[in-house]
């Protein structure tokens, strides 16, 4: 079993256990594949030929795993390589008219040879567990004299076919490279939790030599050869099918797809409702997202922040990447908000900030009649770090400080009622500092006086007064750990175009598996 692997220079190593495997790292794989290997090209001819004997086998599944061979059998046998048929005018049962001349395509070749000894060549697909051999038919117009043949997985025939078989097809198919839609998804899934795109690629890498130490396992277990038991299998590294894509293919790939899907992120967020908002412009992105001018191949960066709107259920309704935290930034953001909130029929009546009385006028001239409140949580925040973490007090004294912001009744995990009138709270902001600074061992700074003063002054004004349970960005505590494991975090340059595709993801991934039901203030 593979414990880990890295790659390092132009090798890739695997340590397996005690013993270290070295491997060259494979060159890149264009559209075809040669194998050189007669066995195989036997074995891919046998399944055309059942193909044509009767074609809707191959309907509901058009990848074709190879069958295990009887014991005794050539080692090639049991390295056989997965297939993907596709002539889908066969296979379904349709008829495919040329996109050029309208005339109804015959089928004539295959995209069947991986032995290089003529014909046309079979093309590598990327997958999980070993790569696969896409063979697919090449279709025939006889437009008068002027015959011409196309691919099956070509855009205009693929666009010909009915909607749902253009789905149920296995892969995505690029000029130089193709995947399988497997690897897509386990592509999307690693970035969603974080995963870079090297270690994805060592992560593929890693399944396909599992996958080769099982078949080679297979293969000894079979083998009566107590030489060929004892041997060491060195083509590992030589084999197409363990071939895995690059860091840079993958991240296309991955763009690719978000642009295939970024209408479905964009009319999703577009839907959700806002009665009370909360912004939030103090994530800073550590990373530098920006681009490389062309003239000097200098990288310049172009954003270094993030805005955030959230509604009253947590969901993301509104971001933008910004260079500041200027309002200049995302006026017009809200701007467009509060138009779709208002076409849906929705009003907002609260919204919760970090700059409250700076802001105030500016939000009120979008939203009005809008009330405009201190963010609960970076309020809270702002005393709180001010405590050393050293202090062996200083979970108490931070628990105590977020219950001034409470009714007497509902001290419980979480805030279930409004926050008290400014009377009220500014009572138990001074029973706090009396009862704390007369401590033994005052956990309170002279910084933690000054935050409280200003705190004091947004009291007094009554920005921390009646606001809802649930309202505030002290949801964003999830979701700021959810960027921060993500590639968006980090000290090294990405591209706009991958930031917004990161981004747009996570936030859709986030609104789908929001909990509306759990207030933490």
């Amino acid at each position: 079993m593979v414990s880990f692997l890295q790659i390092s220079g132009s090798k890739l190593v695997f340590a397996a256990g005690f013993i270290l495997i070295t491997v060259l790292i494979l060159p890149y794989t264009s559209d075809a594949i040669t194998l050189l290997n007669d066995d195989a090209q036997k074995y891919v001819d046998n399944v055309i030929k059942q193909f044509e004997e009767d074609s809707q086998r191959f309907n509901h599944c058009p990848i074709v795993y190879p069958p295990l061979p009887p014991p005794g059998s050539p080692k090639e046998d049991y390295f056989r390589p997965k297939l993907m048929l596709w002539s889908p005018q066969e296979q379904f049962g349709i008829v495919i008219q040329c996109p050029l001349h309208g005339h109804e395509l015959r089928p004539y070749q295959w995209t069947s040879d991986i032995s290089g000894k003529g014909g046309e060549m079979a093309r590598l697909v990327y997958d999980l567990m070993e790569n696969v051999i896409l063979i697919q038919r090449i279709y025939l117009c006889s437009n008068g004299r002027r015959r011409h043949w196309m691919r099956a997985t070509t855009p205009d025939i693929h666009t010909a076919l009915p909607s749902h078989i253009q789905e149920s097809f296995p892969a995505v198919i690029f000029q130089r490279c193709s995947f399988t839609k497997t690897v897509v998804h386990y592509i999307d899934t690693e970035v969603e939790r974080g995963v870079n795109f090297l270690k994805i690629s060592e992560g593929l890498a890693s399944l396909h030599y599992r996958e080769y130490l099982r078949r080679r396992r297979i293969y000894l277990k079979a083998c009566g050869n107590v030489a060929a038991r004892m041997s060491e299998s060195s083509d590992f590294h030589s084999n197409v099918l363990y071939s895995f894509p690059s860091s840079d293919q993958l991240t296309k790939v991955f763009l690719f797809n978000f642009e295939q899907n970024k209408f479905i992120y964009d009319n999703e967020m577009a839907t959700l409702s806002v009665s009370s908002l909360s912004c939030d412009h103090t994530f800073k992105i550590s990373r530098n997202v920006g681009l490389v001018r062309e003239t000097d191949n200098t990288f310049v960066t172009q954003f270094n922040q993030l805005f955030i709107s959230l509604n009253e259920i947590g969901q993301v309704v509104a971001w933008r990447l910004t260079k500041s935290a200027t309002f200049s930034e995302i006026e017009d953001l809200l701007v467009d908000l509060k138009k779709r909130n208002s076409l849906a029929g929705n009003t907002v009546d609260l919204v919760c900030v970090d700059d409250c009385c700076r802001v105030r006028n500016k939000y009120t001239n979008i939203f009005p009649n809008v009330v405009v409140k201190l963010d609960l949580f970076h309020a809270c925040q702002r005393v709180t770090k001010t405590f050393s973490r050293q202090h062996p007090l200083c979970k108490d004294v931070t628990r105590d400080f977020v219950q001034i912001f409470r009714e007497d009744d509902d001290q419980g995990e979480m805030r279930l009622k409004k926050t008290p009138s400014k009377q009220k709270i500014e009572k138990n902001l001074n029973a706090f500092v009396d009862r704390w600074s007369n401590f033994p061992e005052n956990p309170l700074s002279e910084a933690t006086f000054e935050e409280i003063s200003h705190i004091r002054q947004h009291v007094q004004k009554g920005c921390l007064s009646d606001i809802p349970p649930g309202c505030g960005t002290e949801r964003n505590e999830g979701l700021h750990r959810l960027l921060n494991r993500s590639l968006i975090s980090g000290a090294t340059r990405i591209s706009v175009q991958l930031a917004i595709a990161l981004l747009s993801i996570l936030f859709f991934y986030h609104n789908s598996g929001e909990t509306h039901l759990q207030y933490t203030s």
